[in-house]
């Protein structure tokens, strides 16, 4: 049974919280607000040159536009079918979105809040990663086994990649040129080199499900949710190396400053 809790209970808490990091100058982050998107929000991404904030709502087939100045929705723009994945080029003001059953990327217009294309790519892509250096666009395709390559400048298929069964995830190194792609179905990561598309693969952990580039360092983080360990690949060999996880890792982030890792686990 759903419960709700009192809202004025809820009102004097925070009230009371504010005192009191006031009174002793601390500084801790908290919910600023609440912003209604579409069905099923399942991705966000955001241009920090814009101060704009894309979310694909998985079961409205939209995409909601929020303004990070006024903290409101300021557009909502119609994709296609289950946006499963959202990624921003903030050189070109672009976003691009994976329509999972839709077997397209949508293109929308920064500038404008418009579709201006629609690219077909193969069956389920739901995962996008950018190199802004090239203005190549990469997504992959869960059922079909491959990333699609598509040409920021001209908005097509610049060619089609194989890789493992069931990419789930897809990062980029922009200083390297490189690509990674885990295989959640095949245990391991394809490499792909952005100057020619030539692929090699490297073995990771059991059911690979997110990965994350340091460009500083050129190390790669794979989360393997089935073997509960992160693969650490190391960029310029190829070598790698396993740290132990908590239960189902599934997401991992990188602070590029500090050079720290992030990974999300179901039990830690």
């Amino acid at each position: 049974m759903k419960t709700f809790e009192n809202p004025l209970k809820k009102s004097f808490t925070i009230a009371a919280f504010f005192v009191f990091t006031a009174a002793s100058f601390i500084y801790a982050d908290f919910v600023i607000d609440t912003i209604p998107a579409g069905t099923n929000p399942f991705a966000v991404a955001v241009n920090p040159v814009t101060n704009r904030t894309y979310v694909a709502n998985y079961g409205s087939g939209t995409v909601t536009v929020i303004n990070g100045e006024i903290s409101d929705t300021i557009a909502t723009i119609t994709v296609g079918s289950n946006p499963r994945a959202v990624a921003v080029n903030a050189l070109t003001n672009k976003i691009y979105v994976a329509n999972f059953t839709g077997t397209s990327v949508s293109i929308i217009d920064g500038a404008t809040n418009t579709v201006t294309a629609t690219v077909t790519v193969q069956s389920m892509p739901n995962a996008i990663a950018i190199n802004p250096a090239t203005n190549k666009i990469y997504v992959t395709n869960y059922a079909s086994a491959s990333v699609s390559v598509i040409n920021g400048s001209t908005n097509a298929v610049d060619t089609t990649v194989a890789v493992g069964s069931g990419p789930l995830a897809i990062c980029t190194n922009p200083v390297t040129n490189k690509i990674y792609v885990a295989n959640s179905g095949g245990n391991s990561v394809t490499v792909i080199n952005g100057a020619d598309n030539t692929t090699a693969t490297v073995t990771a952990g059991t059911t690979p499900y997110a990965i994350a580039a340091n460009t500083v360092t050129n190390r790669i983080y794979v989360a393997n949710n089935g073997s509960n360990d992160v693969t650490v690949i190391d960029g310029a060999t190829k070598g790698t190396t396993t740290i132990a996880a908590g239960t189902g890792p599934n997401a991992v982030a990188v602070n590029l400053v500090t050079d720290t890792v992030y990974v999300t686990a179901i039990v830690v």
